[in-house]
């Protein structure tokens, strides 16, 4: 099958839209810059014989959304796209035997051809490019499985193609290789370019993301394509303004937060030639807070400066109850749509910033990341053989900086993507996969950003990551959610204010990210006054066996730890003073076990002599223990396998045993060997490992 259809950059300037987020979660700051519409192809191809379809699709700037017509004006980029499809798919009748595809040498995508006749009757030569895998070996076409390719109009189609009628025809032809061989054409579809002006200067059009399932309270970010430019200036980060009118076209006060865009531009050519896309704009969050059920419309303009070229557009949006959003089979995806194009226009400001900036920006991002991650794995646990699934986690990894953990979810897609034998009623469960050149781009750009720089975010988001999530996954001394607690109320001897560096700062997880005079932080009113404390109350009593206290400025001062239960009966656990070999400038952990109480602990109380190191000794988090916990379990160490994406534990110290969850929410862990070595397969290896204390 031949989809025609504009140009909308298609893997070269990238774009975003609602559409394309539509079939599956989008392949992070990659799908976040792949394509602005993802087109739902139309009939078939392939049973022993190949059979190919031309669709022809006119881009709509306004509604971005494909429309069928005949006719086409010539100032509108071109492009046509291959779906190479099982028979079956289409067909019920046909048998859904499996085709191979192998021609010697090349990619079937060299095999495609497109001839294109003009109004004279005579074959035009065109300057296409061929976009399309780049895999050589041969495939298994299956019922399900598809490829796809795409021939793009590297001219401007106005001066390459005339007004009058075109006849449009693919043709796949294979004359070596394994499996099928031989030649098959489409039929001609017919195309209408019309004698019109061409219009010049650009157009903007936006898109809603999660707009099919959109509740009040959502976050609204709207992914907005500027195209084609004739002309340039230093204004593509800014010029962009959106206003909102209700259904009854009352203007409303709402704001929204300056543009995203990536931190590297395309080229000024590129942009020139096909526009630039995404940039993203959010609703300001006390203005979504506000948001009623009802229609609204949102109206976007760009201009370059003051009085360069100007671009219109508006996007329809309609807001359902909640309950009426909540109840729709594609509320989930729309959920994860609008999470995780916020999450990326939250970094993407982030990179442009400065530091104070960033830290509020991450602190923003990271429960939204980790909301994103935990979802995720849950689709990928509901159906560990989908690519979709697999894919969707490696973005989200990505876009955390957990490159290793991205590429191994990466290998997990693609090796799900078309096993070579599959019963039947497998195939069901694979949802529709993500074709190949797509998994292959995505672990290319994994690999590419692993090897680069960290840039400026990343140093700021891990730690924003880890004290969104109450714990650090990468650390080994980092017990799991549930078995530990962050303090929920507080007091304190003396506070510097009522406000910033009051004890209530020291509540929750961590949150000052690196080793410096924090507001977040709870600080005496004087420093180097003598003894000062603080008390914590925590959410439940617990038998406790261990505390550990964040000092996030001057760590070293703390003498003494006192516990009391539901009674009021204290008892001292620790006292000083702290020998800990802190590095310079750095946060400090002061980690204390004692053997586990006898009575449930629901408050602690720590004492400090503020004397002994200089400055302001600030305290940023409090955690409590739980007994039967070790706090210091030997590290875990493994080799992941990328041939076969399995996981191999080679070896532990005795005593100790290996347990699995597959989630860190209501985490149910399981052991599942006593001792090592132990091989996990690929389709188990998208879990949570630890070593525990043999019963």
């Amino acid at each position: 099958m031949i989809i025609v259809e504009p140009n909308c950059a298609l893997m070269r300037n990238e774009m975003i839209s609602d559409a394309g987020f539509g079939r599956r979660l989008p392949l992070s700051l990659l799908c976040l810059l792949t394509c602005l519409l993802a087109f739902a192809p139309s009939n078939v191809t392939l049973a022993d014989t190949p059979h190919l379809e031309i669709t022809l699709q006119q881009f709509d700037p306004g509604a971005l959304q494909p429309v069928e017509r005949r006719s086409w004006r010539p100032a509108e980029p071109l492009a046509v796209r291959v779906f190479l499809r099982h028979l079956a798919a289409a067909d019920e009748s046909a048998s859904d035997a499996p085709v191979t595809i192998a021609p010697l040498g090349k990619p079937w995508s060299d095999s495609v051809s497109l001839t294109v006749t003009g109004p004279d009757g005579k074959t035009a030569s065109l300057p296409w490019q061929r976009l399309g895998t780049s895999e050589t070996s041969a495939f298994t076409l299956l019922s399900t499985g598809e490829r796809f390719m795409t021939f793009f109009l590297t001219e401007r189609p106005d001066r390459v193609l005339p007004p009058g009628r075109y006849s449009f025809v693919a043709a796949l032809e294979i004359a070596d290789g394994i499996g099928w061989r031989g030649r098959r054409a489409s039929e001609p579809v017919f195309l209408e370019v019309e004698d019109t002006p061409l219009v010049e200067g650009p157009r903007i059009a936006g898109s809603m993301m999660g707009a099919e399932a959109l509740a009040p309270a959502d976050p609204w970010i709207v992914a907005i394509n500027l195209s084609p430019l004739t002309t340039v200036e230093d204004h593509l980060r800014t010029g962009y303004s959106l206003r909102v009118q209700d259904a009854l076209g009352k203007e409303l006060p709402w704001s929204f937060e300056p543009p995203a865009l990536p931190a590297t531009l395309p080229e000024r050519e590129d942009v020139l030639a096909q526009g630039l896309s995404p940039v993203l704009v959010d609703l300001a969050p006390s203005f979504a807070s506000q948001v009623a059920p009802g229609k609204y419309t949102i109206h976007l303009r760009w201009r370059a400066g003051t009085t360069g070229p100007e671009a219109l557009s508006s996007v329809e949006v309609q807001v359902l109850p909640k309950a009426t959003a909540e109840s729709l089979p594609d509320r989930r995806q729309a959920v994860l749509r609008q999470q995780f194009a916020l999450a990326t226009a939250l970094l993407w400001r982030a990179e442009r910033s400065g530091t104070a900036q960033i830290e509020q920006l991450v602190a923003r991002a990271a429960p939204v990341l980790i909301d994103l991650e935990r979802r995720t794995l849950e689709d990928y646990v509901a159906s560990p053989r989908s690519s979709e699934a697999a894919a969707a986690v490696a973005e989200v990894l990505f876009l955390q900086g957990d490159f290793e953990g991205a590429l191994a979810f990466a290998h997990n897609a693609r090796a799900a993507w078309i096993p070579p034998q599959v019963l039947p009623e497998l195939l069901e469960q694979l949802g529709s996969p993500i074709p190949p050149e797509e998994l292959m781009g995505l672990r290319r750009t994994i690999e590419e950003r692993s090897t680069q720089a960290e840039g400026r975010v990343l140093p700021y988001l891990r730690p924003a990551l880890v004290a969104a999530r109450g714990w650090d996954p990468n650390d080994p001394n980092s017990p799991a959610p549930g078995e530990f607690f962050w303090a929920t109320s507080a007091s304190a001897s003396s506070e510097y204010r009522a406000s910033d560096y009051s004890a209530k700062q020291a509540l929750g997880a961590p949150n000052v990210p690196r080793h410096t005079d924090h507001a977040k932080a709870w600080a005496p009113r004087l420093a180097d006054a003598g003894e000062e404390w603080i008390e914590l109350t925590f959410p439940q009593p617990v038998r406790a066996s261990g505390i550990e206290v964040t000092q996030s400025f001057n760590p070293g001062a703390i003498m003494r730890l006192e516990i009391f239960d539901e009674s009021g009966a204290s008892r001292i656990v620790w006292t000083g003073p702290d020998t800990t070999a802190y590095a310079p400038n750095q946060i400090g952990v002061l980690k204390v076990t004692f053997p586990t109480t006898e009575q449930p602990v629901n408050r602690v109380k720590v004492i400090l002599d503020t004397r002994r190191v200089p400055g302001w000794n600030e305290i940023d988090a409090v955690k409590l223990i739980p007994g039967k916990l070790i706090l210091e379990p030997p590290a875990l160490t493994y080799t992941h396998h990328s041939s076969d994406g399995t996981l191999e534990f080679t070896n532990w110290p005795s005593g100790f045993v290996l347990q699995r969850s597959l989630s860190l929410v209501a985490a149910e862990w399981q052991t599942i060997a006593q001792s090592p070595p132990v091989t996990i397969p690929s389709g188990e290896a998208a879990a949570f490992f630890r070593l525990v204390s043999a019963p």
